[in-house]
């Protein structure tokens, strides 16, 4: 299929330990979640990025929370066997989720609201967005497509993170 997702990073910093990659069991869509050590403090990093099923509409909605509770499982699952006596693992999750902050979705259950609303296995709390979504500025977008006359812009692109990490800066 021609959508795909991947995960770059340092490798002077950041060492590859594990990595999973796989498909949505409903639709197309593919995810990879990959375990770094940070190499001067030895500390893990569970990192994994997705790219879920496309257009705006209410069917595909449901197929993107299905989508979000499968790489959720998979997350969950990561995170219980790399933490170590109880301690979490910082995850970052992000990705193409192709659908609007659940303010702007206009679906009675949104994929990430559900994403947002997830609390892990672990009890290691929920997902925050890098971005403030819950009332997004419109001159904020991760992507701008133009289809002849009509130009839109949109956010359904994100960056999540839980488990001890914070956001410092955003461009």
């Amino acid at each position: 299929y021609s959508d795909g997702c991947c995960i770059f990073w340092k490798r002077d910093l950041f060492e590859l330990v594990a990595q999973r990659r796989g498909g949505y069991t409903v639709g197309s869509q593919v995810y990879i979640a990959a375990t770094l050590r940070h190499r001067e403090s030895g500390k893990i990093l569970l990192v994994a990025a997705t790219h879920l099923k496309a257009q705006c509409n209410e069917q595909n909605e449901k197929v993107r929370c299905l989508e979000i509770q499968e790489l959720l499982d998979v997350v969950d699952a990561e995170e219980a066997c790399l933490s170590l006596n109880g301690a979490g693992v910082p995850v970052l999750l992000l990705g193409d989720f192709n659908t609007d902050p659940p303010s702007q979705a206009g679906f009675a259950d949104s994929a990430i609201g559900h994403l947002l609303s997830h609390k892990s296995s672990l009890g290691y709390g929920s997902f925050q967005s890098t971005y403030d979504i819950s009332e997004p500025p419109e001159s904020l977008f991760t992507t701008w497509k133009i289809r002849g006359m009509v130009s839109t812009k949109r956010i359904i692109d994100y960056i999540f993170y839980r488990g001890g990490l914070s956001c410092t800066a955003t461009l």
